[in-house]
């Protein structure tokens, strides 16, 4: 939960403030970067559900403007959903064949954040987005597209990139893939915003603030 779903919970449902407590995502200290820049093979990433919200088909043009760019571009897209057949017949129609794969569900996707040289997020609405906190632990720069709350995690320019619209989206990967310099930049800075906010310890400061698992305060 963010600070604007609690906004959202108290706005438009009359929950007080005081019983609403937010609690970060968190991502396990098992995601660890092995792999270097050097050898990631993987362009762009997407891992999560393909359902209607994730609003793949924008990500699938952002694709198709990239490959103009990238001829030998390659995207991997993880995870399975009730989209699954009508994404891959419309990335066949875009000419995107060859360039995007699609993985299909996968017990642990940390391989293929390891590849990773960017991660691409057009979701409609978040929480947040745990695969968007495991890709930026794992040092891959983030573009997305805005959705409420999406400051609280991205920091445009610091440690990723949010976008308006297809060309500038198009614009911030195509700037990430061509600068080792200002990849690194990015990646290196991703990195520290998701170990110091988003670590295992803040569930553990959590539970030891509270001393007891939220729904019994909130009963």
């Amino acid at each position: 939960m963010s600070a604007e779903h609690k906004k959202d919970l108290v706005n438009n449902f009359g929950i007080p403030a005081g019983k609403i407590i937010i609690l970060r995502n968190w991502v396990s200290p098992e995601f660890k970067v092995t792999q270097k820049a050097e050898k990631r093979d993987i362009d762009v990433l997407f891992v999560g559900r393909l359902e209607l919200q994730k609003n793949l088909f924008l990500f699938i043009d952002v694709i198709a403007k990239l490959a103009e760019i990238f001829p030998s571009l390659c995207v991997h897209v993880v995870g399975p959903g009730s989209q699954s057949q009508a994404l891959k017949e419309y990335a066949i129609k875009n000419g995107l064949k060859d360039i995007i794969s699609f993985n299909g569900y996968q017990d642990d996707p940390s391989g293929y954040y390891q590849r990773a040289k960017t991660f691409l997020l057009t979701s409609m609405f978040e929480g947040q987005p745990l695969a968007l906190l495991e890709a930026m632990k794992m040092g891959v720069p983030a573009v997305t597209f805005y959705y409420e709350g999406v400051e609280t995690v991205i920091k445009h320019n610091l440690n990723g990139f949010i976008a308006g619209n297809i060309p500038e989206a198009v614009s911030e990967i195509s700037s990430l893939l061509s600068s080792k310099k200002k990849w690194q930049r990015i990646s290196n800075n991703c990195r520290k915003v998701v170990m110091k906010e988003y670590s295992a310890k803040q569930l553990d400061r959590f539970m030891s603030e509270i001393g007891c698992y939220g729904w019994k305060i909130l009963a």
